[in-house]
This record gives structure tokens, C-alpha cells and sequence, in this order.
């Protein structure tokens, strides 16, 4: 089933804030309704998956000065944004806005708008607008190895990492869905990656390599790693795996990708679905007639969970000028959000 739906970005924007942020964790327990600006000296700057944090001191009215924590995006957004751990150092002064903690006594935000004397470092608006506009027309790529970024589609975000689409799964994916806690049961909190396809579709960048006999697929979001194997015919005899045993083939200048033997994961097919020992997952990665991007397709069939399979497709742009950088999963980082439960 075709799960695209149709949305406004200004309307999403005030709906489905943190977009990337909420692939991690929701953002539940910050007060949407409430903005506030904060401004203050920074302290430090905290660059690690999955959460870059930021912290300033602001004084307050009686002239004492008081500790904010600033939860931002994960270091792969940031980085498409323009940004590098250097963007920020200690001693800077800087204005933040965004939503606090519901316990107003607890000093920590998420951070929406970040402003220094000099101009806006960051501003969540536009940057959900940047992430889902094609860049600036580089240099063409002549096959599909290289460095790519992730388009930022809405309609796969919608199901895979806001869990809609209930009308998609079978009863037990349904069940599933309804009893799954973010807080303890969310792969992340062990910083381990997502699960393909939802690997494919985050907004991130990815590294294509293509050697004779595999093609490897990173992702920065999360230090996800993907093997293609080239020369295999059959997945008999294969191990079971978070991303699965994967087989591909050319068909021209198109790679088919086809992928079973995936592990057990809760969060398999998409946020709060399991994914079981049926998960079948065939892939389609095209590279465009303008050569600065490819069309990247799948239908994802999980006959115990999904009640019919689900396709989607989304763009990834060639970066021809581009590095591809990683960070350490912190877990000390992955589980800080839940400090806001425990208040």
C-alpha cells in the first residue's frame, strides 16, 4: 500500500517539530505550547550521537546564574546544515529559543532557534525547508558510488517515525504498536541503528562503495552499515541479522537489492512495529538522468505484522564535494532524555 500523504511544510513544521530529533525519541516532554528565549554564556558543547547538547548559563533576575541544558539535532543533521563541532565554543554569547521542560523546574529546552551577534546559527524552520529542497547542482555522478544526501520526505517520516498508518498492519502489528514504550523498549537507548528501510529514507548522508563482489552502505545518522553481496544467487545458509542478508544484481545501470534473514526487532518496521522472520525488503537504487541524484524505492512485506506491503520511494542528491564524517553513540547521551520521565 502507498502510505505518501500529502502535507504542507509550514503546517508540519508546527505539528511535527524536530524531525530528526523525534527519529531518537519524541519530544513529548518538552511543552510545545510555551516558547521562551534564553541568553546566556555557553559552557559546553556536547557533539556526540545521537543528540548534539549544548549548555548555557543565563543570569537570572536576581543576578544569580542558572544552568540550561539545550537538547539539539543529531550531529549528521547539523553537519548538512552547515555546522561543525567548531561552530560553537566556550564563552559564547548566544540567544536561544524554543520549548522548555513541562516541569518548569527543570532547566532544559529544545533548542529551535540559535542566534549569535553575528546572525542565526540555526533555525528549525528553515532548516526542515533546506533538508527537503534539492542543493545546489554540483558536479554529476558517473555511477552510484560516491556521497549522497537523504531528502527529507515527509510521507516516509509519517510512518516510519511518527508511527502512522495503523490501517497497514495486521492485528498483532496493531497490538504491537499500542504497547510499545518509547522509554524502555527504544532500540536507540542501547545506540543501536535503525533498521532498513528506515535506514534508506533518514535525512541523512550516505556512502556508496562499490567494489566487485559487495557494495557497503553507510549512513552517518547513526553509523549504519549495509553489505550488498554481488555474488551471491541465494540467501540459504545465511545468518540472521539486524539488516538482514543482502543479495544484489544490475539490471542496467539500476541495482536491485534483496534482503531477508532480518533479525527480530521491535522496531523493525518502523517506529513501535516488530519486525519477525518474514520480513522481505526489495530495494531499487536508480541514478537519475541528471546524475546528481538517485531515486531510491522499496516494498517492505512483513506478512506476520504488515497486512499488506508497503512502497515508498524517496531522492538521495550526489555530493561530489563532500566528506563523510561519523560520531560515537554516546549511551550516556541516547538515554539522557529520559531524565525528563524521572522528574
Amino acid at each position: 500500500m502507498k502510505y505518501a500523504m500529502c502535507f504542507l511544510l509550514s503546517v508540519t513544521t508546527l505539528g511535527l517539530l524536530s524531525l530528526t530529533t523525534q527519529a531518537h525519541h519524541s519530544t513529548s516532554n518538552f511543552d510545545s505550547s510555551q516558547e521562551i528565549t534564553l541568553r546566556g554564556t555557553v559552557t559546553r558543547v556536547e557533539w556526540v550521537n545521537p543528540h548534539v547538547y549544548i549548555y548555557i548559563d543565563e543570569q537570572s533576575s536576581n543576578g544569580e546564574s542558572v544552568r540550561w541544558e539545550i537538547e539539539g539535532q543529531p550531529p549528521a543533521a547539523l553537519r548538512r546544515l552547515g555546522w561543525s563541532r567548531d561552530m560553537l565554543s566556550v564563552g559564547d554569547s548566544i540567544s536561544v529559543t524554543g520549548n522548555p521542560a513541562k516541569d518548569s523546574d527543570v532547566k532544559k529546552m529544545n533548542g529551535q532557534l540559535i542566534e549569535k551577534e553575528e546572525g542565526t546559527l540555526y533555525d528549525e524552520t528553515q532548516a526542515l525547508v533546506k533538508m527537503a529542497a534539492a542543493p545546489t547542482p554540483r558536479t554529476g555522478a558517473s555511477s552510484l558510488a560516491g556521497i549522497w544526501t537523504t531528502k527529507l520526505d515527509l510521507s516516509n517520516y509519517y510512518h516510519f517515525f511518527f508511527g502512522a498508518g495503523e490501517e497497514e498492519l495486521t492485528d498483532k502489528g496493531r497490538v504491537a504498536r499500542a504497547q510499545y514504550d518509547e522509554n524502555t523498549m527504544n532500540p536507540g537507548l542501547n545506540c543501536l541503528s535503525l533498521d532498513s528501510p528506515s535506514l534508506m529514507l533518514m535525512a541523512d548522508t550516505k556512502k556508496i562503495t562499490i567494489a566487485e563482489d559487495k557494495i557497503q552502505i553507510s549512513a552517518d545518522y547513526d553509523n549504519g552499515e549495509r553489505t550488498v553481496h554481488m555474488n551471491a544467487t541465494s540467501h540459504e545458509g545465511a545468518s540472521v541479522s539486524s539488516q538482514g542478508h543482502s543479495i544484489g544484481y544490475w539490471e542496467g545501470d539500476d541495482l536491485i537489492i534483496d534482503t531477508t534473514h532480518f533479525s527480530e526487532s521491535i522496531t523493525g518496521n518502523g517506529k513501535g512495529v516488530p519486525s519477525g522472520s518474514e520480513k522481505h525488503l526489495v530495494e531499487r537504487l536508480i541514478l537519475n538522468e541528471d546524475r546528481q541524484s538517485l531515486t531510491y524505492s522499496f516494498e517492505l512485506a512483513d506478512a506476520e505484522y504488515i497486512a499488506t506491503p508497503i512502497t515508498g520511494s524517496t531522492t538521495w542528491f550526489y555530493q561530489s564535494d563532500s566528506n563523510f564524517v561519523t560520531e560515537d553513540c554516546s549511551l550516556e547521551n541516547a538515554r539522557r532524555y529520559l531524565e525528563l520521565e524521572q522528574q
